[in-house]
């Protein structure tokens, strides 16, 4: 039986960074194939005219387009595909803007090739990654929306919020997916991370905890 082999993009404008990527992820246990990007304007053209691949490692900062820039425009075209930020920051403003833009990691370009090849793997599988040293901001501007208020206080995502919302409504995850644009594995990714937050193991459970903290008040 052959094995699927795993379709990786890698964009960034130093073509120094994106050779090393690619020795490093040749390492990973199944079959690889390494496509190259220096310009997102470029690979965002790729996406719209059909490409597919099995996950989209993007450069914070890049001209013209850059990995911000790139995933809006990835929303915005409705297509769907695993995206990971890989950066040299460590502002954790940026690794949450990148969260809440829908990127499912967050890869610090310090790490060693093991810890690369984990988070990668850990994204494949559609977990979110981030690195070892982020810590969540803790927001405490409120807003009129006192769901929304609520919801930061338990440093639930507006993404995650949106996820909830649906959940509430009967939708399964595959329906959630098409309704917000996600990968099927972008919206188990949320789901467990709300089960993580509010420390249950089940849908009923989850929206149960989520009604006592007011967070989805009359939705049934």
């Amino acid at each position: 039986m052959d094995v699927k082999e795993t379709h990786i993009l890698v964009i960034d404008d130093h073509q120094l960074i994106l050779d090393g990527l690619e020795s490093v992820l040749l390492q990973l246990p199944n079959a690889v194939k390494i496509t190259h990007s220096q310009n997102a304007a470029d690979a965002l053209e790729w996406l719209i005219a059909g490409q597919r691949f099995d996950l989209i490692l993007v450069d914070l900062g890049m001209p013209n387009m850059d990995g911000f820039s790139f995933l809006t425009a990835i929303n915005n075209h409705s297509i769907i595909v695993p995206i990971a930020v890989i950066s040299a920051t460590k502002d954790v403003t940026e690794v949450q803007k990148s969260l809440e833009k829908g990127a499912l990691g967050f890869i610090s370009k310090s790490v060693n090739s093991k810890k690369l090849l984990n988070a990668v793997e850990t994204i494949l599988d559609g977990n979110i990654y981030t690195p070892d040293w982020y810590k969540k901001l803790d927001i405490t501007e409120e807003t009129d929306d006192p769901k929304l208020n609520q919801a930061k206080m338990l440093g639930i995502s507006q993404r995650q919020l949106d996820v909830l919302e649906l959940m509430a409504t009967g939708n399964s995850n595959k329906q959630i997916a098409t309704i917000l644009f996600l990968s099927e594995d972008t919206i188990k990714s949320h789901v467990k991370a709300l089960f993580n937050k509010f420390d249950v193991n089940n849908r009923t459970e989850c929206l149960n905890t989520a009604r006592r903290h007011g967070i989805i008040i009359g939705i049934n």
